[in-house]
């Protein structure tokens, strides 16, 4: 085989493309790139530097391949069945995968703490293998991986799968906006307090220039003074009343919106099968939707 050209694992495997130069390391040391069982990069080279090694598995035997300038090189190789434990641990900046043969800690690799949660993956699986046997089901590594499937963005912290930069904000708004029927009169009689509020807001500050000019300066114009003062006075009653209105409104309308919402979440969860709630914790669906999240 060409050792220029990328190859493509089997379709059952779990990494699309393996570089040529690992390709060829791999060859180089006994494996076939056909027989991997699982395959995942990491982002930092054997120095600390960012940069990329390779971790591969097949039924046997695993190997760490780092690239660098165009070459790679073999860096581990070892018989899966002398693995006894592994863990990732974290370090500053930085996490590192350890496995244990014939009972020595061994660091096979770097990455950096954007790719725990893969390589915490392989490390369970390492250990699964040592306890259980090779039947052990290999696992995918970026599966539920925070990332978006679209963009390949990092998803923020409690976003689920819901990117903040693929979201449809017009489409989300508009279907916010159906749910919301109901509640469009009174979300108009919000929007209009909230307009009448910034218009009392506005004219304290003219009747206070009146105040000052035109009748304490001169004094030109006493009998305004408590004409004045009581205006004052008045708008600021007024504009404690419609804070009030708009606050109770607007609790009002948000409580049995989001409320609404909740129903419908439930009643949806109740019409999925039994086999969704058993590859889906309970309590994490639960918390979702008291929080309100959207549940797939």
């Amino acid at each position: 085989m060409d050792d220029n050209r990328q190859v493509t694992m089997a379709p059952a495997q779990l990494s699309a493309v393996l570089p040529p130069p690992v390709a060829s390391a791999l060859r180089a040391h006994g494996g076939a790139p056909g027989r991997l069982r699982l395959a995942t990069r990491s982002d930092l080279s054997a120095d600390g530097r960012f940069g990329e090694q390779w971790l591969l598995l097949d039924s046997q035997h695993l190997w760490v391949i780092g690239r660098d300038n165009g070459s790679a090189t073999l860096r581990y190789r070892l018989p899966l069945d002398k693995v006894e434990d592994a863990r990732v641990e974290r370090c500053v900046g930085n996490g590192l995968l350890q496995v244990t043969v014939d009972g020595q800690p061994q660091v096979l690799l770097h990455y950096s703490n954007e790719l725990t949660e893969r390589f915490g993956r392989v490390a369970h699986y390492l250990h699964e293998r040592a306890e259980l046997g090779p039947d052990v089901p290999v696992p995918d590594p970026d599966a539920d991986s925070h990332r978006c499937l679209a963009c390949g963005r990092t998803l923020p912290e409690g976003a689920g799968k819901v990117c903040p930069n693929c979201i449809q904000r017009g489409k989300l708004l508009k279907r916010l906006m159906l749910l919301a029927r109901p509640y469009w009169g009174r979300m108009g009689l919000i929007v209009l307090l909230l307009v009448a509020g910034v218009a009392v807001d506005l004219l304290p500050p003219y009747l206070t220039r009146v105040l000052i000019d035109d009748v304490l300066r001169t004094g030109a114009r006493p009998e305004l003074l408590i004409w004045l003062v009581g205006g004052l006075l008045g708008l600021q009653v007024v504009r404690v009343v419609i804070t009030i209105f708009t606050n109770r409104t607007n609790i009002g309308v948000s409580t049995r919106f989001t409320s609404e919402i909740r129903e419908r979440l439930f009643a949806h969860l109740k019409q999925l099968p039994i086999d969704y709630f058993d590859k889906n914790q309970i309590g994490r669906l639960m918390t979702r939707e008291l929080k309100g999240e959207r549940v797939g």
